[in-house]
């Protein structure tokens, strides 16, 4: 299944083409819409995986771990798109990290848990 198919694929039944435009656009995957997953590289993987994500429209978009795979500047890219994309998308999003910068760049809101129990809920600087 090609790039653009495994975005579409997320939607279901209901079809937003100005969506999967709109993401393909946004997420740089403009080149690569007809290439195959397997030959994409890890961070292309990832903004194809955010991509598809964001297409179903979820209520609140889930995020564990999300730039865990990759290396340190395609986490600043990502990170760079994810706060474009929220902020275009006006997304409500609860991410699991363990990086405390990555936290601080791109989250409105904090919820440390320690061992298996949920601390205070603490505002961070976002943008």
């Amino acid at each position: 299944m090609s790039v653009e198919k495994n975005i579409r694929f997320a939607q279901g039944r209901e079809k937003d083409n100005v969506l999967v435009e709109a993401l393909i656009h946004e997420f740089g995957l403009d080149n690569l819409r007809r290439q195959k997953p397997d030959k994409l590289s890890g961070g292309q993987r990832q903004r194809v995986a955010l991509a598809r994500a964001i297409a179903a429209k979820p209520d609140v978009l889930l995020l564990d771990e999300p730039l865990s795979a990759v290396d340190e500047e395609m986490r600043l890219s990502l990170q760079d798109e994810i706060i474009k994309v929220h902020t275009i998308f006006s997304m409500t999003t609860l991410m699991v990290s363990h990086d405390r910068t990555e936290i601080a760049r791109l989250s409105t809101h904090l919820l440390p848990i320690g061992q298996g129990k949920a601390d205070e809920l603490k505002k961070t600087a976002f943008l």
